[in-house]
């Protein structure tokens, strides 16, 4: 059975646990927030002049009486605060604090900061391996639960797959009560639309973004690409080499990883490592992972992708049904769709959440 690093298994797929180095078992953004803490913190620490890393600063009592007095005597409220920060940009996280504000954290990002709009593709040489997908489950999930504005560019021609799943959930809604009254809720609640999903062919992917987020009446967080299965077509080159951020799932099986390998590879020494390209990074994560693979396999599969340099992501996705799920008749629970977050009940336990902290964490989000 195949556990990453620092993991350990309860029960099944679905109870994941990281072990941090205490021996203290942990989940969900916990656990990412250690393991990065672990990875980065430290050195991080290491590099800061003196003078600047945060101190916590002595509570002392006495000044707490006399600031009361004080209070007592001007007729004001004086707020004494029990820790001291030399500067926001230098605060180390809590370990109280969650996947969003530890992200703030990491990054030490003024919030009120006007960025430049991020371009991000899921994106590989071969097809069926959930980049459409993951799409979709990440747009949805900055868009209507964490409030980015998102945009999604579907160039996957000729299918447009998340173009016609947008017109599915639109056709479903309309022709059901229930999903009619909860998109109504949803939409009035968010005061916005649904995210715009925008028709483009590979070649034009760049164009057709730039165009939009010039003519759009607000500022855009992110815009995804979702390009062809295969590098082989017109202008994906060309669309890949016009993005910060590509991800790309592979899975443990021989054709599918030999080809995703060879079309990493070839991506990060050609646009990666190109200054001239606007590329910044290539990552590669684990998707479909079958609890029953033997951990050999993926150490064997891991040593080879560090050998060719490659980055490899933290989370992993479990093999489930969970990511097939659409809006049915049936009214049941839905997982992937362009009109509504996963449902709460699916996301446990798929290391979603996970993955899109570790993805915010990378692109600087």
């Amino acid at each position: 059975m195949f556990i990453c690093p620092g993991f350990k298994i309860e029960s099944n797929m679905d109870r994941w646990k990281y072990v941090s180095a205490s021996g203290r078992k942990e989940s969900g953004f916990e656990n990412l927030k250690t393991r990065f803490q672990d990875c980065n913190i430290s050195r991080k620490q290491e590099n800061k002049p003196d003078g600047m890393i945060e101190r916590k600063q002595a509570f002392n009592r006495e000044s707490k009486l006399s600031a009361k007095k004080a209070n007592c005597l001007c007729g004001k409220k004086t707020i004494i605060p029990a820790f001291g920060l030399s500067t926001w940009n230098k605060r180390k996280p809590s370990v109280n604090l969650y996947g969003w504000n530890e992200i703030k954290m990491y990054h030490k990002k003024i919030i009120t900061m006007k960025k430049e709009t991020l371009y991000v593709a899921f994106s590989t040489q071969k097809g069926g391996v959930g980049k459409t997908t993951f799409t979709v489950l990440v747009a949805s999930y900055l868009y209507y639960l964490k409030k980015y504005n998102v945009a999604v560019v579907d160039c996957d021609y000729p299918q447009h797959s998340i173009s016609a799943m947008r017109k599915r959930d639109a056709e479903q809604v309309n022709g059901d009560e229930y999903y009619k009254q909860l998109a109504f809720h949803q939409f009035k609640t968010l005061g916005k639309k649904a995210y715009p999903v925008l028709c483009s062919s590979p070649d034009e992917a760049i164009k057709t973004a730039d165009e939009f987020l010039a003519s759009a009446g607000s500022d855009y967080d992110v815009v995804f690409f979702d390009l062809p299965g295969t590098v082989n077509s017109e202008g994906v080159i060309n669309s890949l080499s016009g993005v910060d951020y590509i991800f790309t799932p592979i899975a443990a099986d021989r054709v599918v990883l030999e080809s995703s390998l060879s079309f990493a590879v070839a991506i990060h020494k050609l646009l990666v490592k190109n200054e001239a390209c606007r590329l910044k990074g290539l990552h590669l994560f684990w998707n479909m992972v079958d609890g029953r693979e033997k951990t050999d396999l993926y150490t064997l599969y891991e040593q080879t992708i560090g050998e060719l340099e490659l980055p490899l992501m933290k989370v992993f996705i479990p093999d489930t049904k969970r990511f097939k799920k659409e809006l049915d008749a049936q009214r049941k629970t839905v997982f992937r769709s362009t009109l509504f977050p996963a449902d709460k009940r699916l996301v446990k336990g798929s290391n979603m959440e996970e993955l899109i902290t570790e993805i915010a964490y990378l692109i600087k989000l």
